[in-house]
């Protein structure tokens, strides 16, 4: 796909990883493109050809950044998205309650997804599919609780009320 024809996708980074990405294309990246003459228009290029990062590439950095972080296995790159993504949709979901707004999976799928300037929902609904079952369970055990709770200050008002009808025969 031409660079022209291309949609554009915008999201909000913070401020800091902005910096730091202009840092590296004004300094290391103009010394990649000067030294191997690259043409490449994306930001991360290869040290030594110049061409763009493979998935493979980029995932082989994730992995030996893990190892050499001592992080388990199941500490990379896709675990990062689940989390960022996970967190997102519960964020979206608790502002949505608050606001007594659709909780839908189509709607909150749609909202993922222009979020991570993706086109297609298929890959986040599952992610919104698990979250909403997590909720559920969460939210059952918290009425759970609170039902529990509720039969014991009942039980026990019901034992007052009981010693005080007793304490005025």
């Amino acid at each position: 796909m031409s660079r022209s024809s291309a949609i554009q996708k915008s999201f909000e980074i913070p401020t800091e990883l902005a910096l730091r990405i202009a840092a590296y294309i004004e300094r290391p990246r103009k010394l990649i493109v000067q030294k191997t003459r690259s043409k490449n228009a994306e930001i991360i290029l290869n040290l030594i050809t110049g061409e763009s990062l493979s998935r493979q590439a980029v995932s082989g950095i994730s992995s030996n950044a893990r190892r050499a972080l001592r992080w388990p296995l199941g500490g990379g790159l896709h675990s990062w998205r689940r989390t960022f993504t996970t967190e997102l949709i519960e964020r979206e979901m608790d502002s949505r309650i608050e606001l007594g707004l659709d909780l839908s999976l189509e709607s909150l799928s749609m909202t993922v997804a222009a979020a991570l300037g993706h086109e297609s929902l298929d890959s986040h609904r599952a992610y919104v599919r698990d979250t909403q079952r997590r909720t559920k369970k969460t939210d059952a055990a918290e009425h759970s609780r609170m039902i529990i709770s509720l039969h014991e200050k009942i039980a026990k008002l019901s034992c007052e009320l009981a010693r005080n009808k007793n304490a005025n025969v």
